[in-house]
């Protein structure tokens, strides 16, 4: 029994340092199953779970695990999963009951992990709670945070998430590099959040540092494969560099992700337009049409199209659609006035 149990958990372990954690919790509950009382097997099985968010789980195998051996670092990782799920009184108790346990070093550290996790969600509410009449006002606070918990990466997203509202706002006190210096900060400390990604790399591209945009982006997809706003971010910037084979290739691939996203199939056909690919870019006006009937731009851009093969009547009719939709919109008018100019009519 002890020799099986021996080569299953050297087996589980090999797994999970190759990173196959599938394979790896399968033999870890196996180990489970025959042995209930393996600590370092729950331990195990608890960061598996944690590594795949599923928090609840996670919580089940680590509070397992310390009731089975209360050393450090099983007892850390009960307050770490508490607070991963904001659950603070919970892990206020669970630091109160076992604290006669241990020494007050280890104490006091927990103990400023919860500190720290309820003034972040303090910061959250603030954040949520923001208006347009106090951005400046409240941004002191997230200054502050960050002051404090300078390795904290939501702390500088939030900062950088601030400074986005001053810019939205028109503040006049709005710094781009201050905002990029937030994001930065908060990717350098973790690298994976895609929302931190994505708000960096608009920034870069804002501030015409095309290089480290397409740099981010291209990183980026390595972690995630099926993010298509990161392929369709860098089409827009190739776009910008006037580099528009590579703009197609990051938009053909965002539309292999998400095929019926009308403002990737907009852009695709806006590029085929401008590399004279007039067919390709009237198959996707049609798409779009199909796709969101009651948007304007399907019709005018596809009217744009047949304009160009010279099909009037067609050209027309669609583009007179799209002002229905769109009154007033200066290429729609322009191109309308072509049209009738090329059929012998006056201008409407």
């Amino acid at each position: 029994m002890k020799e099986n149990l021996k080569n299953l958990n050297e087996k589980a372990l090999k797994e999970y340092n190759l990173g196959n954690l599938e394979i790896a919790k399968s033999l870890f509950e196996k180990i489970i199953s025959i042995d209930e009382e393996s600590y370092q097997t729950m331990y195990n099985l608890g960061i598996i779970h944690f590594n795949y968010e599923e928090y609840s789980d996670a919580e089940k195998y680590l509070v397992s695990a310390h009731r089975l051996n209360q050393s450090e670092k099983y007892f850390s990782s009960v307050v770490d999963i508490y607070l991963i799920q904001n659950f603070i009184k919970e892990a206020e108790n669970f630091i109160n009951k076992n604290k006669k346990n241990y020494k007050k070093n280890i104490i006091d550290k927990v103990e400023s992990k919860v500190l720290r996790q309820t003034k972040l969600m303090k910061l959250v509410e603030a954040y949520n709670s923001v208006d347009n009449k106090n951005i400046t006002e409240k941004i002191i606070l997230f200054e502050n945070y960050v002051d404090n918990y300078k390795k904290d990466p939501i702390g500088w997203k939030l900062l950088g998430s601030m400074h986005l509202k001053l810019a939205e706002n028109n503040e006049n006190s709005y710094d781009i590099e201050k905002n990029i210096d937030a994001f930065e900060r908060s990717y350098k400390l973790n690298d994976k959040d895609i929302d931190v990604i994505l708000a960096l790399g608009s920034l870069y591209h804002q501030k015409k540092e095309y290089e480290k945009g397409l740099g981010l982006y291209s990183v980026s997809k390595k972690y995630y494969p099926n993010e298509a706003s990161l392929y369709f971010n860098s089409a827009n910037m190739y776009v910008t560099l006037n580099e528009l084979d590579n703009a197609k290739k990051e938009l053909h691939k965002a539309l292999e992700i998400s095929p019926n996203t009308y403002n990737y199939l907009q852009n695709l056909a806006k590029v085929y337009k401008d590399l004279n690919d007039n067919k390709n870019s009237y198959i996707l006006y049609e798409r779009m049409i199909k796709l969101e009937p009651e948007k304007a731009v399907g019709y005018r851009g596809l009217g744009a199209i047949n304009l160009i093969f010279g099909n009037l009547k067609e050209a027309q009719d669609l583009i007179e659609k799209s002002l229905e939709l769109e009154p007033g919109n200066v290429d729609a008018s322009q191109n309308l006035s072509i049209c009738n100019f090329r059929m012998g009519k006056n201008d409407k």
